[in-house]
């Protein structure tokens, strides 16, 4: 793919319901989609996949709350503030198309039930069912945190959800070496990574307090694409199976030789054919309907 400049992007920024500046980048023509990131990332991390979409689509990038780019999360955070935010881009832009990641695919669907969107498509959406998502990690990011211990507390992050194939049964120590060496090799990187930190806790407590809500998704309208990778944890490939018996428009495909990080670092190019594909097949399908 050819280098695609800075200059490329647009850059806005929207007051949400409660006041809150909410940031986005735009790139691309054509029908809008609306791009949501997951925990511990921000809209930067989803550019490769953003720009593969952008010849047939304008591509808006949203920096949700908490990021640099954007307002706070605010001391009374909570989902329906995402969902406000995620609303008035939508219809600020005029999109009708949603993408969402891991935590963003979860504030994906609780916007589809509530905002008109014609067509969802959800990566691994951070949906909870009687606690599958495990959280008994987060005392201890929470002590690793309030005592400045920054690393400690991103592998806990890391090894408690387990996420990322590669370090799923490596010793800690070793984690720990990893993520030193790779602080030194790319610093920018590490130090947009440690300012998201404080994001996390709210987020997974949202998670947590949405635990087993899954019938709330039977009033969603929209037509709905629902991506798993072949190598990503149980648990977030199994609530695609209930989802699948849920959503009234649901279909669901499997990315090979993929985990949990698909659209933001393993194959983004490939995470957008699949939302290609399926957003030709729901156009013929409206333009061959009688």
């Amino acid at each position: 793919m050819p280098f695609i400049p800075e200059t490329a992007y647009t850059h806005s920024k929207l007051q949400s319901a409660d006041g809150t500046w909410i940031s986005f980048s735009t790139i691309g023509s054509g029908p809008g989609i609306v791009i949501l990131h997951g925990t511990c990332r921000s809209a930067y991390n989803y550019k490769k996949l953003a720009e593969e979409l952008a010849d047939k689509y304008t591509v808006h990038l949203m920096d949700r709350r908490g990021r640099e780019a954007s307002g706070p999360q605010g001391a009374d955070y909570a989902m329906e503030k995402e969902i406000a935010d995620t609303g008035t881009v939508l219809q600020h832009t005029g999109s009708t198309i949603l993408f969402g990641h891991s935590y963003g695919g979860l504030v994906a669907l609780e916007t589809a039930r509530v905002y008109a969107v014609t067509e969802l498509v959800v990566y691994e959406p951070a949906v909870s069912i009687t606690q599958s998502i495990p959280c008994n990690w987060l005392p201890r990011f929470e002590q690793a945190m309030e005592e400045g211990r920054q690393m400690d507390a991103f592998i806990s992050f890391l090894t408690g959800l387990g996420l990322d194939e590669n370090i799923q049964h490596m010793p800690e120590h070793f984690v720990k070496s990893a993520l030193q060496a790779m602080s030194q090799r790319s610093p920018d990187h590490w130090n947009h990574t440690l300012g998201l930190l404080p994001t996390i806790v709210p987020e997974l407590k949202e998670v947590q307090r949405l635990d087993s809500t899954l019938d709330n998704y039977r009033s969603i309208a929209a037509r709905t694409l629902l991506i798993s990778g072949a190598n990503s944890p149980l648990y977030m490939g199994n609530p695609i199976t209930q989802l699948l018996a849920t959503l009234p428009e649901a279909q669901h495909q499997i990315l090979p030789q993929c985990g949990h990080n698909g659209p933001d670092e393993q194959a983004p190019s490939k995470v957008a054919a699949l939302i290609q594909s399926f957003l030709r097949e729901q156009q013929g399908n409206i333009i061959h309907s009688p």
